[in-house]
């Protein structure tokens, strides 16, 4: 399970809304001076970034709360969202070529192009039908794992 603490800024039949602060990794490593990573985190500062989790506990708004999400289902949508439309660009870029050489001789590199276009087009519409697909599929949603720290005095539902 990957675990992130979050905070809650608002509620809604059965979901959290969470906000977490994106840290640099390198923040605390001894390179930090000498690292390019760590100066490009000196560049951008801390972002913001807000996302709606599963809440089963309850957990009410200004709770500190540790949200998961299951490492096989962040690797599986990795690969839907980064690798098939990645594959079927290069695929088609090849096939392209291939008929290329074959009918239009000289005009590889064109057809190369407009094909890998073409494919990537085809790989983003997959993309598009899967994520409608498993956008109920509660798998693949963050959920809140456990309440780090309850605010003070604030009621802990809201109706």
């Amino acid at each position: 399970m990957v675990e992130e603490q979050a905070t809650i800024i608002d509620i809604e039949d059965g979901y959290a809304w969470v906000q977490t602060r994106r840290v640099s990794a390198c923040t605390a490593c001894s390179a930090n001076k000498g690292c390019g990573t760590g100066t490009i985190a000196r560049i951008f500062p801390e972002r913001v970034a807000r996302m709606q989790v599963l809440n089963p506990l309850q957990a009410g708004i200004g709770s500190e709360v540790v949200v998961g999400l299951d490492e096989q289902m962040l690797i599986r949508g990795s690969l839907a969202a980064y690798g098939v439309p990645l594959l079927a660009m290069l695929a088609s870029g090849m096939v392209g070529h291939q008929l290329a050489l074959s009918r239009f001789p000289g005009h590889e590199e064109p057809a190369s192009i407009i094909a890998a276009l073409a494919g990537l087009g085809l790989g983003l519409l997959w993309l598009s039908y899967f994520t409608r697909r498993i956008r109920g599929d509660r798998r693949y949603q963050p959920v809140i794992l456990r309440v780090v720290e309850p605010p003070q005095g604030q009621i802990m539902r809201r109706f």
